[in-house]
């Protein structure tokens, strides 16, 4: 998969749109589903979040207290809180991600640490992987 840097990043959603023009809502559901179900047979308690509204991200799979997020912009995928994972936890779902289609996002690529962000500062984090 390509490693994007923070300027590529920039250029997908500058003015904080919910999601691109064109953007097929049922088929990026599906896409999170097929990668649900592959993470669910290596972490047994993930949770599927498929109820995201008002947001720059459709779905959400939550592992422990961490949380992979699927981005409207670009087949995009983040692992938040990053740091609550072990790099075992890690090494395991970076290729699960990536074989279901999306490009992993390294936390580091978006900037300030999560949890030291400001909200609503159309940040990266923010413009591809938060609510608006």
């Amino acid at each position: 998969m390509p490693t994007l840097t923070a300027q590529d990043l920039a250029t997908l959603n500058p003015r904080c749109e919910y999601s691109p023009t064109g953007f097929d809502y049922t088929a990026a559901m599906s896409q999170a589903r097929a990668l649900f179900d592959s993470v669910r047979q290596s972490f047994p308690e993930a949770r599927l979040d498929d109820q995201v509204q008002d947001a720059t991200y459709h779905a959400g799979i939550t592992i422990g207290s961490g949380e992979v997020r699927l981005s409207n912009f670009g087949r995009l995928a983040v692992i938040t809180s990053e740091e609550k994972f072990t790099p075992e936890v890690i090494s395991r779902l970076v290729p699960l991600i990536e074989a279901a289609g999306y490009t992993y996002v390294p936390f580091e690529v978006l900037g300030t640490p999560f949890l030291c962000r400001e909200r609503f500062t159309g940040d990266l984090f923010t413009q591809l992987f938060d609510y608006v």
